[in-house]
């Protein structure tokens, strides 16, 4: 827990109330400062692992070996359910590299997910994180509802917070590519967590005056009793990056007000609060 007596008291507070496990870990990327609350704990990530995904593949481009305009058609071996649209559109369809990276993040698409591990690997993903210092991350498979299989991928708090601190500062990719995963990050369509309680308008972030306005960059996951966000939060006078998981939650609403959806957001807001008060 951080130092901060009244922060930590607020997040034992908002945990007491909470039915299931919270983590937290947040950096300030302007002063340094820290917040961590079970942030060394393994979580069930769910599509949050799709972030990493996203950062091998845009490696591979990088290096030359995938390009961004090259075209992939939609087929039905890689036709899953849950999130996203690709799902329920025709076979054939010849989508871009980039489209699939978008889909995947703003729309957390199953569909561009599973197109994208056969283009990376299942394994590669795994082995990314061992690199990038996340000897905690692991992706177990492609995207399937098969009962029994266990959780997608496991994680901590810790890691992707550290990784997104790593993403801010375009410490993975070239400032190009960099800009380009945190803009796709930015599109995120799922605004229940992160930005929920914070003073963010998608629409300002977007299309307003640059810099004046708050802009989140994140991906979230969720499946039964696990909601999920981490993002990079930035404006006029603040910028960190922050993973919050909770998992074990008995809520099964898949709504807006599920218990794990307004925990994470009332922790997103301690931080935000925390950060712009020092």
């Amino acid at each position: 827990m951080t130092d901060s007596d009244s922060f930590a008291d607020d997040v034992r507070a908002i945990a007491a109330d909470f039915d299931g496990a919270l983590g937290l870990a947040a950096t300030n990327l302007l002063n340094g400062e820290t917040l961590a609350y079970n942030a060394d704990r393994s979580f069930s990530l769910a599509s949050v692992i799709k972030l990493v995904v996203m950062l091998e593949a845009l490696r591979r481009v990088q290096r030359g070996e995938l390009d961004l305009d090259a075209r992939h058609r939609l087929g039905q071996d890689t036709r899953t359910k849950g999130s996203g649209v690709l799902k329920d559109l025709d076979d054939g369809l010849a989508l871009t590299l980039r489209d699939l990276l978008t889909l995947m993040i703003a729309q957390s698409d199953n569909v561009a997910t599973n197109m994208l591990l056969d283009l990376v690997g299942v394994d590669a993903v795994t082995r990314l994180a061992r690199r990038l210092d996340m000897p905690g991350t692991v992706l177990h498979r492609r995207i399937t509802f098969q009962d029994g299989l266990g959780p997608l991928a496991e994680g901590t708090p810790t890691e992707f917070c550290r990784l997104l601190e790593r993403l801010a500062r375009r410490e993975l990719l070239t400032p190009a590519l960099s800009d380009l995963a945190l803009t796709i990050l930015e599109r995120q369509q799922f605004q229940d967590m992160i930005p929920r309680e914070l003073p963010y308008d998608p629409y300002l972030a977007r299309w307003g005056p640059p810099g004046e306005h708050l802009t989140v960059a994140s991906k979230s996951g969720w499946v039964q009793g696990v909601r999920n966000d981490v993002g990079i939060v930035r404006g006029p006078g603040v910028f960190y990056a922050l993973a919050l998981f909770s998992e074990g939650a008995s809520d099964a609403r898949r709504s807006a007000d599920n218990r794990g959806v307004l925990a994470v957001a009332r922790l997103s807001r301690l931080v935000y609060d925390h950060f712009t008060a020092t």
